[in-house]
């Protein structure tokens, strides 16, 4: 008899913010709301408008990518062909 292994449950994150738009409907599915997005935005100095992508991680965690190309991140303006990323 074959021996499967278990697979872990792996959840992808889920968009919050996409081009500058807050999406109500994600929050509301993760049982958050604007009040908590905007709070979490100020603490990290941010603005909705600013934001290309904010997704929530498994873990709860916001995760960030800016329109600002200086950002410093790990954003889709800091790819670069050919190198390690």
């Amino acid at each position: 008899m074959k021996q499967y292994t278990k697979v872990k449950k792996e959840l992808i994150p889920i968009p919050v913010i996409m081009d500058g738009q807050i999406l109500n409907h994600n929050l509301k599915y993760l049982n958050l709301d604007r009040k908590w997005l905007m709070k979490k935005l100020n603490h990290k100095g941010k603005k909705p408008e600013e934001i290309v992508l904010a997704t929530i991680l498994k873990s709860g965690t916001l995760k960030i990518d800016s329109n600002n190309p200086h950002d410093g991140g790990k954003g889709p303006y800091d790819y670069k062909p050919g190198q390690d990323n």
